[in-house]
């Protein structure tokens, strides 16, 4: 009998960590990147910018001769990057950082 209960226990034990476990993973999964601000947010006068599929912003001057190359060809070979410094904690990426500077001090 005791044996009995003691093995009842140790499952609904393990069932109910297993439980926790599954609500921890699933709370993660949403915390880990940051949140999608709307795309105003991005919106800045004198720049045109395209958030690519891993979440990253493209910024480019408005009627740059890049962003014709971008447009044309894709993303450009060499660019500069800025971690989590956009709005929402986005990374930015644009072909130098005078670009981003101006994208940034712009509001």
């Amino acid at each position: 009998m005791k044996t009995r209960r003691l093995q009842t226990t140790t499952v609904l034990f393990v069932l109910a960590v297993g439980m926790l476990m599954a609500c921890a993973v699933a709370d993660s999964a949403t915390k880990g990147a940051p949140a999608d601000p709307p795309a105003p947010a991005f919106e800045r006068a004198g720049f045109y910018t395209e958030l690519d599929k891993d979440g990253r912003l493209w910024v480019f001057k408005a009627g740059s001769a890049e962003l014709a190359e971008f447009k044309a060809k894709g993303k450009p070979a060499r660019h500069v990057v800025r971690p989590a410094a956009g709005p929402g904690g986005v990374t930015l990426k644009a072909v130098d950082f005078e670009t981003l500077d101006a994208y940034q001090a712009a509001r």
